[in-house]
């Protein structure tokens, strides 16, 4: 909503609007223009053209009541995204994991090359401090939502699909609807444009074969047509050679750490080729790209003690962003995890099990609820379960404000410490990096 927001802003609309409590994100909106209430009131609605709503707020909500009994027309952020996207040469990347990553990179390599794009992104991308703005050429690049099925409002010209995996089952009622509405996605396509997707995911793969438009597969798989080998992984980089089409374009260093991150950028080097940016450009962002935030963030690294902090939430991402930070660390590697959605947790408690194989210990702790109701008998003790099932011995509960002190009890030289979910878990990272920024001090002036 926030990007949605920044964009109407930078082309000259009036936006007003409100969020249940006050942030940096509303702050940074406020100082751009925009005229934002703390806490949802019926008094906020008086004389707007159009109430965009996101996926999160109910028909119950005080604004949007009033906004129906005034008859302003209420439209979805989904659809909203399309009524920005649609008229222009749209971008779209979507899929289960890696879509903020590569989007990022796409509006990247866009910008590099002198196109000047509009772009919406779920992550704030660290150069351009932001995750979203108007841009004065004719692309525009979004990060597409299918988690409540919004993706379907969009009309791309071209489409990413990164993966398809099991995941926003509070919407979907099984994968053979995940399915369904990834190809009905691709058949929104418009008819001179192409889609790019990962040949390593299976079930993905498998989707695209009833495709028949044109496409472009990239990944590690030999019969990729955009594919990476030669793959060395060392510490926060990526090195691997590329190969377009079957001819070989160059090799590629990439600052991003872990084998998902190079399939993430062989699709973002794929459609700079087919868009006829080229490779070189593509090369020189993927170089010195300076991440995102919460994606394996490093927040502290001193006295040998590393901090990160990342998004990862689902098993699939935990799996890979745990691989990737091992490679990176010498010592224990420790992480914190908290569970988001009762949901995603109780359809999903057997996959989290077999997850943190690359952690030396897990700390569990409550689920952030991310606004659903509790389900009763749901909690981090079933992941607590689930581990131990896996074979798994060291892990335990803590709360959620015992941690920093839980962590400095235990915390020694060499180690790596990972907070990893989507809700507020970054905020104790935060809080855990103030006590060892503390404890830092304490020993200089000694």
């Amino acid at each position: 909503m926030s990007g949605l927001a920044r964009i109407l802003l930078e082309e000259g609309k009036r936006v007003s609007g409100s969020d249940a409590e006050d942030s940096p994100v509303v702050k940074r909106l406020k100082s751009i223009g925009a005229r934002i209430s703390i806490g949802h009131k019926a008094s906020n609605i008086t004389n707007q053209d159009i109430v965009v709503y996101s996926s999160s707020i109910r028909k119950e909500n005080a604004e949007m009541v009033e906004a129906d009994l005034k008859g302003i027309p209420l439209i979805s952020r989904g659809k909203m995204l399309s009524l920005l996207l649609n008229p222009r040469k749209g971008i779209a990347v979507c899929g289960s994991h890696g879509k903020s990553t590569v989007s990022s990179l796409v509006a990247l390599i866009v910008k590099r090359a002198g196109l000047g794009p509009t772009f919406a992104i779920g992550a704030d991308i660290n150069e351009l401090e932001g995750n979203a703005g108007s841009g004065t050429g004719d692309i525009f690049v979004a990060e597409a939502d299918e988690s409540d099925g919004s993706f379907l409002y969009l009309e791309p010209y071209y489409a990413i699909l990164t993966n398809m995996d099991k995941e926003h089952m509070d919407y979907y009622a099984d994968m053979k609807e995940v399915k369904n509405a990834y190809i009905k996605f691709m058949r929104h396509i418009k008819p001179a444009g192409k889609l790019l997707y990962c040949l390593d995911d299976k079930p993905l793969a498998k989707a695209v074969a009833s495709f028949d438009g044109a496409k472009l597969s990239y990944g590690i798989d030999s019969g990729a047509d955009m594919l990476a080998y030669d793959i060395s992984l060392k510490g926060s980089s990526s090195y691997f050679r590329c190969r377009y089409k079957g001819d070989e374009i160059g090799e590629m260093e990439i600052s991003l750490a872990g084998r998902h991150n190079v399939c993430n950028a062989l699709a973002a080097i794929g459609l700079s080729m087919e868009m006829g940016i080229g490779f070189d450009t593509a090369k020189k962002v993927l170089g010195g790209f300076k991440g995102m935030k919460r994606r394996m963030g490093i927040l502290y690294d001193s006295f040998g003690i590393r901090v990160m902090d990342d998004y990862a939430h689902h098993p699939t991402e935990i799996r890979a962003t745990l691989e990737a930070i091992r490679n990176m660390c010498e010592g224990r590697l420790i992480c914190v995890f908290q569970p988001h959605r009762y949901t995603r947790t109780k359809s999903l408690a057997a996959e989290f099990g077999a997850s943190f194989g690359d952690s030396d210990a897990l700390i569990l702790t409550d689920i952030y609820s991310a606004g659903e109701p509790a389900i009763e008998g749901v909690s981090a003790m079933d992941i607590v379960k689930s581990t131990a099932a896996a074979g798994y011995r060291d892990v335990r509960y803590v709360p959620k404000n015992e941690i920093p002190a839980y962590l400095t009890d235990i915390i020694k030289k060499g180690d790596t410490v990972a907070f990893l979910g989507a809700g507020d878990i970054g905020k104790v990272a935060q809080d855990f990096k103030a006590v060892l920024v503390k404890t830092e001090k304490v020993i200089r002036s000694k």
